[in-house]
């Protein structure tokens, strides 16, 4: 399989035909989507009756974690922290 590898022929990036695939930059943010998704299961699982106490507890924990990760989205500085100098002087 190596020998495979080494006789075919160099392909620029630009021109392999994963490249039109694949956008330029990924947009940034929380997909539209999978918002509305989790609203909706949480407005359909809260109004069933039927549902258990674990069930509904899930997708309450599913859209916290969702209002988490928008938070971090919507704080820029957020985890910029790490890379500072500020707790050296602490010690």
């Amino acid at each position: 399989m190596a020998s495979v590898l080494a006789l075919s022929p160099c392909v620029p990036c630009a021109q392999s035909p994963r490249a039109a695939r694949v956008p330029a930059k990924k947009a940034k943010g929380i997909n539209p989507d999978l918002e509305d998704a989790i609203n909706r299961l949480l407005r359909e699982v809260m109004a069933d009756p039927d549902a258990s106490l674990t069930d509904k507890m899930k997708v309450v924990d599913r859209a916290l974690n969702l209002e988490k990760v928008k938070q971090k989205v919507s704080e820029e500085e957020w985890g910029s922290g790490f890379t500072t100098d500020d707790d050296e002087g602490e010690k």
